[in-house]
């Protein structure tokens, strides 16, 4: 049996790890986190679909294969639903989709002129994968009709996004030298305040307790008469 060479190791490495959404993987302060994993997907797309890409991409300063990612996540239909592995880092993914054990596909007329061999994240990956299942469309297809459709924001929309983010969520942080201490006061009026709404809190359980309480007691009376 021949020994796989260095490359081929690392691409079952990758493959491997691309069959989850996230992995854990180890910070400099140790600490382990979630990461999402890569696939590699290779299409044959038409010149126009991959200078489309590549404009798109330089535009918001992002790989093709980033570009690509975010086409697929936020192109393509919802197929997953979110795990209890990672958070929102992890999926579940329909099997009959995912895996069909039959799968009929209709291929582009013409075969594309430009390859391209991306490594995207693993959910956009899958996504792509249901998407080819649920519509039977190849990979190929999809890519090609959502690059070539899709439409993107314009510069003038981007800034208006950015500068609506900067705006909601702008933070500035409290200098702790000009914020002034509570008075003893103003501790008491909040303490009080506090005290106040827990007992109207329990006065209001202790009232719903005694209504349940009554309304059991009757039904059983009621059972009782009957017999």
């Amino acid at each position: 049996m021949n020994k796989l060479t260095k490359g081929q190791k690392d691409y079952k490495r990758r493959k491997q790890q691309g069959l989850k959404d996230a992995r854990l993987v180890e910070r400099e302060d140790g600490k382990r986190v979630p990461r999402i994993t890569k696939r590699q997907l290779c299409v044959r797309v038409s010149q126009e679909a991959s200078e489309r890409l590549s404009v798109e991409a330089e535009k918001r300063e992002l790989t093709k294969q980033e570009m690509l990612t975010w086409l697929l996540v936020q192109g393509l239909p919802k197929y997953s639903t979110h795990s209890s592995g990672y958070s929102l880092c992890d999926h579940d993914w329909p099997e009959h989709l995912l895996n069909p054990e039959e799968r009929t596909v209709r291929y582009k007329g013409n075969t594309g002129t430009v390859q391209l061999n991306l490594a995207v994240s693993s959910t956009a990956w899958n996504k792509l994968e249901c998407h080819k299942t649920a519509t039977g469309l190849s990979k190929a297809r999809i890519v090609q009709t959502l690059i070539l459709n899709h439409r993107f924001l314009t510069e003038e929309q981007r800034e208006r996004q950015r500068k609506y983010r900067d705006e909601r969520f702008q933070w500035t942080p409290t200098d702790p030298a000009t914020v002034t201490p509570p008075s003893k006061e103003e501790v008491e009026r909040v303490q009080e305040a506090l005290q106040k709404r827990q007992e109207e809190r329990e006065a209001a359980w202790d009232q719903i307790c005694d209504l349940l309480k009554d309304k059991r007691l009757s039904q059983i009376d009621d059972t009782q008469d009957n017999h």
